[in-house]
């Protein structure tokens, strides 16, 4: 008998995958879920294309970021009186809403979305709670909105080193509890800790 072998996926309609990590000690590290149209998988090459809209949804262990380092920012409070959380047991969710098509690399863990993207990035205390821009407080104080036209996403590292790397284009804004700002480009290195 041969073996076989797929050079590529399509999945026709609605597609929604879910995806959790977890560490050599069997910890969940990463719960994503994405939802898309039409996609299109490259197994070969890695390349994929979805239409939209679409979302990703990504809850994982915090490893400094955007929120430590956005001006006017404290560190995340736990819910109970023993104070700050470690890094180690805070959790982060963002969700990513895009209206046109994503594409990019599996492989190289690489994205573009495109046309009336928004990001919503901001600490949780469980790995089912979410975070509404719409509701009345719905973000926290450490809560980020960012919206743009156009936004370019690369994973980075690998282990307790894996970070995040964006560059959001056109007519981009991006608020918080207690700052505002607007730019053509916003980059964030995750790595670097630079905005």
């Amino acid at each position: 008998s041969s073996d076989l072998d797929v050079a590529e996926l399509r999945f026709l309609g609605d597609v929604l995958t879910d995806n959790q990590t977890f560490s050599v000690e069997d910890v969940i590290t990463s719960h994503d879920r994405i939802k898309t149209r039409d996609m299109t998988l490259d197994r070969r090459t890695g390349r994929f294309h979805a239409d939209g809209p679409g979302w990703i949804i990504s809850t994982r262990l915090d490893t400094g970021g955007i929120i430590n380092n956005v001006p006017g920012r404290a560190t995340v409070r736990s819910g109970n009186s023993t104070g700050t959380q470690s890094r180690a047991n805070r959790l982060i969710y963002v969700r990513v809403d895009y209206q046109n098509e994503i594409e990019g690399n599996i492989d190289n863990r690489e994205a573009v979305l495109q046309h009336y993207v928004q990001v919503v990035y901001g600490p949780v205390t469980a790995w089912d709670q979410t975070l509404d821009p719409n509701q009345q407080g719905g973000l926290g104080p450490q809560g980020i909105v960012m919206t743009c036209q156009r936004l370019f996403l690369r994973e980075t590292g690998q282990g307790a080193q894996r970070g995040i790397e964006l560059s959001a284009v056109g007519d981009t804004l991006v608020e918080g509890a207690t700052f505002t700002a607007r730019a053509q480009r916003f980059t964030y290195v995750q790595a670097k800790d630079l905005l």
